[in-house]
């Protein structure tokens, strides 16, 4: 028998204002486009969830077959464009 690593999970980051203004928004544009879809459009992204449980935060998992410091670059633009246009 031999385990193998499929995914990693990852945190990101960000300001408590930020969170609350993606919460908000989310909440009273719910026919838009969420973050979290976005996200998981992304080949090799899955499992997006924020939901300020644990803060400020959101999480993903990537296949590890997929994970690379471009895609996790391509990640942060995507979800720092996200809140760029609901401010």
């Amino acid at each position: 028998m031999q385990l193998t690593i499929t995914k990693r999970s990852y945190r990101l980051d960000i300001s408590d204002e930020q969170f609350l203004k993606l919460s908000r928004h989310e909440d009273s544009n719910w026919r838009e486009k969420t973050l979290s879809a976005k996200l998981d459009e992304v080949r090799g992204v899955s499992r997006t969830e924020y939901n300020g449980h644990f803060g400020a935060s959101i999480f993903f998992d990537i296949d590890t077959d997929e994970d690379s410091a471009e895609l996790r670059k391509e990640i942060r633009k995507i979800v720092r464009d996200h809140l760029d246009d609901i401010y």
